[in-house]
């Protein structure tokens, strides 16, 4: 009996044909499938080694983006790499940790490998795994850390702050910056060097140290309104909070350290105008490094940052210079 003539007289259940199609679209390795096609492909599945669980997210090649992770494994086909790579590009995976790391889950991660000659892996059409060891709570990278400002989640929490449509934007802003938590160090609370909690885990604990009353501060701030230009100030060793409008510049800091800088114009006169103020806000940053007391070789800033935006300086001049240009 001829196969045609076979399936007319017992035609095959649609449902059945799906899961058929689907068990040969997960399983064979993906050059197998690009080969029927013409296009030569490899498969990249990405892979968390202390919990063995799946990495999902975006793909970089370098700064390039070439496509987004979502289960099973990642069809690069030749083309693509042709276009995007060189012989020694990063592959970046960046994405949120999902409900396999348990109380670790929906936190941000960014990881990198160095893959040189990716080349010949299509010449061998086996899928690449990608393995890491992946630490949510230790955030490494400026987009890593920039995952824990979270306006969305602590928006019920405002009700518990006392803003006031009467008064000022930065009115309201100090109030919501007087917020308070009992500090404790990251060994006190969890047994390890460093441990970021999400801002609501930090409310409803009423406790943690800088970087956990940072990003929770500026995470209200942005719920309140998320206009406002706010950011978390990285340092060497801590965390502040930096708010700006027009000519006004503030840091906020635990312990209500509150230091304020009022930048003048002139346009008659912008070169004087500009080192005096250049001076002025080296005297505000020498200010609050005493009130807080950070020590030299942790004055340097290096990155601010909101839900929105990374912003990096090469230090503190670059820092100085970026908020000058930004109040014009």
């Amino acid at each position: 009996m001829k196969l045609k003539t076979w399936f007319k007289r017992n035609p095959v259940p649609g449902s059945i044909l799906i899961i058929f199609i689907a068990f040969i679209i997960m399983y064979l390795p993906a050059q197998i499938l690009f080969y029927a096609i013409g296009e030569r492909s490899i498969g990249l599945r990405f892979y968390d080694s202390n919990t063995d669980c799946e990495l999902n997210g975006k793909i970089y090649a370098d700064d390039i983006f070439i496509g987004e992770f979502k289960n099973e494994s990642f069809v690069l086909t030749e083309s693509n790499y042709d276009y995007n790579f060189s012989n020694n590009s990063n592959l970046t995976l960046i994405g949120r940790t999902n409900d396999c790391f348990g109380e670790n889950r929906d936190l941000v991660f960014s990881e990198t490998w160095i893959v040189p000659n990716l080349k010949h892996y299509f010449d061998i059409g086996n899928d690449i795994f990608f393995r890491s060891k992946i630490d949510p709570r230790h955030p490494k990278t400026y987009t890593e850390m920039q995952g824990f400002v979270r306006p969305e989640e602590v928006r019920y929490y405002l009700s518990n702050i006392r803003t006031n449509p009467n008064k000022t934007i930065w009115e309201n802003i100090d109030k919501i910056a007087e917020y308070r938590l009992a500090y404790v160090s990251d060994y006190g609370l969890f047994k390890r060097g460093e441990y970021w909690q999400t801002p609501a885990e930090t409310i409803e604990k009423k406790n943690g140290d800088c970087e956990d009353w940072a990003v929770s501060v500026l995470s209200l701030i942005k719920a309140y309104d998320s206009s406002l230009n706010c950011y978390d100030v990285l340092w060497p060793t801590h965390l502040s909070i930096l708010c700006y409008n027009d000519t006004i510049f503030t840091i906020y800091d635990y312990g209500k350290i509150k230091k304020t800088i009022v930048l003048d114009r002139n346009p008659y006169n912008q070169m004087d105008i500009e080192q005096e103020n250049k001076q002025a806000f080296r005297i505000m940053l020498s200010d609050y490094f005493d009130s807080y007391g950070l020590k030299p070789d942790e004055r340097k800033i290096s990155a601010l940052f909101n839900e929105n935006e990374i912003i990096d300086f090469y230090d503190n001049e670059d820092f100085i210079q970026w908020a000058l240009e930004t109040s014009r």
